[in-house]
């Protein structure tokens, strides 16, 4: 991945007679996962902005803004690679797209977890500066998200002013910023990157060990406090409704970060095993995109999973499209008959 664009054939694709029978393993890897995830995010973020609507919190507007990004990523940064299987697409132009739209979005994702992980952290350890500074404070959490998304265009696009460049990498089924330059200008793009990548996953782990560790002491010794809100024959107590659905978000935000995790972090070992030039192995640099990608797919399955609302709100929605699309089918007919009588 060291060479000079001179040594690249352009178009370049993994076609399978370029690739062999890995064309099938690879293959059907991409497309149910990107189709899944384009459905599942798209159904996630219109129950997710009802949700919003209803409980217009911090981690629901950050959720929705995650979820936005891996639609983005389905879309630009998967389908590509959907169609780099049949056709040889990545021209040297192409291949400039594309790398910096999926890096883009990809430091975009990990900024955004980052933050949700902060953000959390922040609710459960520090209550009174979250509710005095952040709760109500949408306004500065969205320009903080904008200028997180500019910042992530800006580290993408430096490979498009001669700062290293973006490569196909094997099996030639996406591009992305060259690993392995080990010019001077390509170690700042590749150091940037692994900084981005490292310290996001970092407060990760941090964030939420405290959390993790806060929640299971406070299971173990806080008492029952009993609740002195009025409550009605149907309807539990408000403060206790609350208090359930933010430990309920405090537990998705732990799944979200973990999974992150373990999708992230092995890319990013690879990407700096490359740099260094230890370790290479094209099977295994395959394997940690595919896992990296993949958590675009997995994230919305989690919040249906995780959080009642959010099951709540799809469920009904699904409900809502099955009602449209029998009652259509049932007057179909019906409509036919009367036009036909009519005739």
């Amino acid at each position: 991945m060291n060479d000079s664009d001179d040594d690249i054939r352009w178009p370049v694709g993994s076609t399978f007679d370029d690739i062999g029978p890995l064309w099938y393993v690879s293959y059907f890897s991409h497309v149910p996962g990107v189709i899944a995830g384009f459905i599942a995010n798209i159904i996630f973020i219109v129950v997710s902005q009802e949700v919003f609507n209803q409980r217009p919190t911090i981690p629901n507007m950050l959720f929705k803004y995650l979820a936005c990004v891996d639609v983005l990523n389905c879309v630009f940064g998967l389908v590509p690679i959907i169609l780099a299987h049949h056709l040889r697409i990545f021209t040297k132009e192409v291949c400039a797209f594309h790398g910096t739209v999926l890096t883009a979005l990809s430091v975009e994702s990990q900024m955004i977890v980052a933050l949700m992980s902060t953000e959390r952290y922040s609710s459960l350890i520090h209550p009174f500066f979250y509710s005095e500074y952040l709760a109500g404070n949408h306004r500065n959490i969205v320009i903080g998200l904008h200028v997180l998304f500019f910042y992530a265009t800006v580290s993408a696009s430096l490979p498009l002013f001669g700062l290293n460049r973006n490569v196909p990498h094997p099996p030639n089924s996406y591009c992305m910023f060259d690993w392995a330059d080990r010019t001077p200008k390509g170690r700042l793009v590749v150091y940037l990157n692994l900084m981005n990548m490292f310290t996001c996953l970092l407060i990760i782990v941090i964030m939420n060990g405290v959390v993790g560790v806060y929640m299971y002491r406070s299971r173990k010794l806080r008492p029952q406090l009993p609740s002195f809100t009025v409550r009605s024959d149907h309807q539990p107590p408000v403060d206790s409704r609350d208090r359930r659905l933010q430990v309920q978000m405090t537990k998705l935000t732990l799944v979200v970060a973990v999974v992150f995790f373990c999708c992230w972090f092995l890319f990013a070992l690879r990407i700096f095993t490359n740099q260094l030039g230890v370790w290479t192995d094209d099977g295994v640099d395959w394997l940690a995109f595919c896992l990296m990608t993949w958590n675009s797919v997995i994230n919305p399955f989690l919040y249906v999973i995780m959080w009642k609302p959010y099951r709540k709100g799809c469920w009904m929605l699904l409900k809502t499209c099955l009602h449209y699309l029998t009652c259509t089918l049932v007057k179909l007919p019906t409509m036919t008959l009367s036009q036909t009588v009519v005739a």
